[in-house]
């Protein structure tokens, strides 16, 4: 059957408006402190087959979880996955104690230490805050000046 993707109703959390026009699909927009609220279950209410999570911030809150204990079908990776989007921290500590390849780094609870790692790296470093920054947590830099600049604006 043309435009049976095998739901009638797919809601699409904290989406934005630029989904195609297809026959069944519902495009929702929930804001992150209401996803979480085990009174809003828009897909129960609405006779939803599935939901669709786009962004991290909902995934990271717990919403797949959230969701499946309510019996609700949903795509995206529950809350102990989101880890790896959500912290950077967490990432690089998982890619280290498994031997996953990946860049040096360092973690820092003040900005002299992150200055100093930087110079140990002749500046060239990517600057990261942990925690979701919504596609713009990072901060590429080609020298020191650079990197002692991101790391006063991410402090």
């Amino acid at each position: 059957m043309p435009h049976n993707f095998g739901a009638r109703l797919v809601t699409r959390v904290l989406g934005s408006n630029d989904w195609p026009k297809i026959p069944g699909l519902w495009n929702a927009s929930i804001s992150p402190p209401r996803i979480c609220r085990s009174s809003w279950l828009s897909p129960r209410k609405n006779n939803c087959d599935l939901t669709v999570v786009g962004p991290d911030n909902p995934l990271a809150l717990g919403i797949v979880d959230l969701f499946q204990r309510n019996g609700l079908r949903i795509w995206g990776p529950n809350q102990g996955a989101a880890q790896f989007e959500a912290s950077k921290v967490f990432s690089q500590r998982f890619m280290e104690k498994y031997g996953i390849p990946t860049a040096r780094a360092g973690t820092f609870s003040d900005p002299a230490n992150a200055k100093r790692f930087a110079v140990s790296l002749a500046g060239k470093c990517a600057v990261k805050a942990d925690g979701l920054a919504l596609g713009k947590g990072v901060l590429i830099c080609a020298n020191e000046g650079e990197a002692n600049r991101a790391i006063d604006e991410i402090w």
